[in-house]
């Protein structure tokens, strides 16, 4: 009788150890302590937040990273609603948890450090051009990163020209940059 037991707790202690292990993996991974290369492709990155319209936090390199859209320009947060809208709708499209794809262009850091991106989701939709095609952002375009700048025009285009968003009926009463400088004063 006293074999059956040892055996028994042998199995219990086997088995709580296995999901110790496993709990312990998922955590280096979740939390970026193994090389981001191992776990996904090149240029995959994992959301971690998203703290306006244009912006990504994200694990990159081992890091947490900030990562500015490429090619748009969102309402600040306290810009009406639109600011609110279109992090929303960022959020919607990149939840933190969910993997993304960067795609650099010449400039790959601004010079507040952050990094410089076209955003692509999992299937291939290119986030950038989906705000713009959405009105919820504006085109802002800044050399070098030029790469996208037609596309991004036609999908500015549309919005304007559908009255969609910020070019609707109660739309946005100024740009974002417009609305940073007021708030300089």
């Amino acid at each position: 009788m006293s074999n059956i037991y040892f055996r028994s707790k042998r199995r219990v202690l086997s088995f709580t150890s296995a999901i110790i292990i496993a709990a312990g993996i998922v955590y280096y991974l979740v939390s970026g302590n193994l090389g981001q290369k191992e776990i996904l492709g090149q240029n995959e990155v994992v959301v971690v937040g998203v703290p306006d319209g244009d912006t990504l936090k994200i694990r990159f390199e081992g890091k947490t990273e900030s990562v500015r859209l490429i090619g748009i320009d969102a309402p600040e947060i306290d810009q009406e609603e639109w600011g609110r809208k279109a992090q929303e709708r960022l959020y919607a499209l990149t939840p933190p948890g969910s993997v993304v794809i960067l795609e650099f262009d010449v400039a790959k850091r601004d010079k507040y450090g952050r990094l410089l991106a076209y955003v692509l989701t999992k299937d291939g939709r290119l986030v950038n051009e989906i705000l713009l095609r959405e009105g919820l952002v504006v085109l802002y375009t800044v050399p070098p990163n030029i790469k996208y700048t037609e596309r991004f025009r036609e999908a500015q285009y549309f919005a304007r020209e559908n009255a969609i968003g910020i070019w609707g009926k109660n739309g946005l009463t100024m740009s974002p940059q417009e609305y940073r400088r007021s708030k300089k004063r």
